[in-house]
């Protein structure tokens, strides 16, 4: 199931470099750490989100100095 990866600027990379590619208490991707008992999900729902719209941020203003800004 597509989690809107193309449809939601930036959501790939965020995919890829935050939630299964950075380091939750050892255990590489937060998925993972969760099952394996040593992170708790409530725990980097803030840091994802924040996370998460940083990457989107980030695509949009590149995508803007080369489109401009939606009117």
């Amino acid at each position: 199931m597509s989690l809107g990866g193309v449809a939601i600027p930036g959501f790939n990379t965020f995919l890829s470099e935050v939630y299964n590619g950075s380091d939750y208490n050892g255990v590489v991707g937060v998925e993972g750490a969760v099952f394996e008992g040593v992170a708790d999900p409530y725990d980097y729902t803030d840091m994802l989100n924040a996370a998460g719209r940083r990457y989107y941020d980030q695509v949009m203003a590149e995508f803007e100095t080369v489109y401009g800004k939606a009117k």
